[in-house]
């Protein structure tokens, strides 16, 4: 079908199906692809490789109402009890629109059709996954590793449907043609660098461990407005306690499910790691992706494949999402962390490794990418 964004603006080259990844309630994914005509026009210059964005949304792990009668129709509010306060106070304050998204794929329709749209060699899934309710007695107990065992799965699920159709379910060997990106926004940034950086021994993230299938097709990864280390968080907001309790239980200390502690996996140095902060971001402060970032660059200090960009941002922490520059910081960095074997002559500037690569692609100067 073709998509129709929240504000109305439809989009004609990208048409979107749901699917069912697993048997939970929430195991489905929104897979964005370009029309016939779209996929028809582009360069035949582009990769015949098929080239997957998986999007996993942000929503402090736990469910939403998806909008308050505080503001107005067109502004949908989170209400997520610790964090909604804050930003119903600064919609009602503002003149603009306030850009907050309930804990479901639908919510991302604008951002995945413009990547897409952008870029039309590029398939984007936008996942669902087990959340927790909004407080006790609203549902049963969803606890960490729930939440990121459903993207673990879905993630596998995306890559075995690739194999099977790049090479046949029964091909001899699996070398995936697949190459796999992947954003993280917020609580979805802990996700992801829960499965691709090892938990310590007896941390309940020890148990989300990708196959080596899935590391090998990994070429990069985003986290952004990110929750990495949880006492770091609740020592910057207290009131986030509810919520860190709803999603890991109440204890005193969160270091064995905090990633910024966590440890690299074998054959995982080619990943390319992007952390990004807002500098508008008035819900996760900078001193967390910091923390984060510092951890990578320890862990792959040879690699040469950690990256920061806490500058090209300056909106709120939802509201980033919706806005071009977002999105051509992801094109960009997907562009520019290609796996060798697909690069296109003239695709990059002449640099001197992928770490300066990645940082040239997220320079204003340089071009859009085009479809």
């Amino acid at each position: 079908m073709t998509t129709t964004a929240s504000d109305g603006e439809t989009w004609p080259d990208v048409t979107v199906k749901e699917i069912r990844y697993g048997d939970g309630p929430r195991s489905t994914l929104d897979l964005y692809t370009a029309s016939s005509q779209s996929a028809m026009a582009k360069s035949v210059n582009e990769p015949s490789t098929r080239s997957l964005l998986v999007y996993v949304h942000g929503g402090a792990w736990r469910r939403y109402v998806r909008r308050s009668s505080i503001a107005p129709r067109n502004r949908p509010v989170d209400c997520t009890a610790s964090l909604s306060l804050h930003i119903r106070l600064r919609s009602a304050e503002s003149n603009r629109p306030a850009a907050v998204f309930s804990g479901d794929k639908s919510e991302y329709r604008d951002l995945a059709s413009k990547l897409v749209s952008a870029s039309p060699s590029l398939e984007v899934a936008v996942v669902n996954y087990a959340i927790s309710p909004r407080k006790p007695g609203d549902g049963p107990a969803v606890r960490h590793p729930a939440h990121a065992t459903d993207i673990l799965r879905a993630l596998e699920w995306l890559l075995s449907q690739s194999l099977n159709e790049d090479q046949g379910a029964d091909a001899p060997t699996h070398q995936p043609k697949s190459s796999l990106w992947l954003v993280g926004h917020s609580c979805g940034a802990h996700i992801l660098s829960s499965i691709f950086l090892r938990a310590p021994e007896g941390s309940p993230s020890s148990s989300l461990a990708p196959s080596p299938t899935l590391l090998k097709s990994v070429q990069g990864i985003i986290l952004t407005e990110g929750i990495y280390d949880i006492d770091i968080l609740l020592r910057l907001h207290p009131d986030y306690r509810d919520f860190i309790e709803g999603a890991f239980e109440a204890r005193e200390f969160y270091a064995d499910v905090s990633t910024s502690n966590f440890a690299p996996y074998e054959k995982s140095s080619h990943i390319h790691w992007l952390v990004v902060q807002s500098k508008g971001d008035s819900l996760i402060n900078e001193e967390d992706s910091q923390v984060m970032y510092d951890a990578l660059v320890k862990l792959y200090p040879e690699a040469n494949t950690v990256s920061k960009d806490f500058t090209t941002m300056t909106q709120d922490h939802f509201e980033m999402l919706q806005t071009e520059a977002f999105r051509d910081l992801v094109l960009r960095f997907a562009q520019s962390t290609q796996p060798k074997e697909i690069l296109l002559e003239d695709e990059l500037p002449p640099v001197a490794s992928m770490k300066d690569a990645v940082a040239a692609a997220l320079l204003p100067n340089l071009p859009n990418v085009s479809s």
